[in-house]
């Protein structure tokens, strides 16, 4: 049995084996962007799930401006050397 902070609530997840399901994906139920509900089609990338290509879009555009601060931030910290 594991358990998880869910909004001030503690929820307990049952553990078991059925339907392929593990303790790891039983909270999968948001999306990893916006928290919003999954509709019909989930969309994955990066180990993520998303409700929308939006959402993905967001988050792709997201992780390649924290990488372009890190480089920039990088150079920086060269230079000074």
């Amino acid at each position: 049995m594991s358990c998880y902070l869910r909004s001030l609530k503690i929820v307990f997840v049952e553990c078991s084996g059925d339907f392929g399901e593990t303790c790891g994906r039983a909270g999968m139920k948001r999306c990893s962007q916006c928290n919003g509900r999954f509709g019909l089609i989930r969309y994955r990338y990066g180990l993520q799930h998303f409700c929308s290509q939006r959402c993905v879009n967001k988050y792709k555009s997201d992780t390649e401006r924290k990488i372009s601060r890190i480089k920039e931030w990088t150079v920086f910290l060269a230079q000074k050397n």
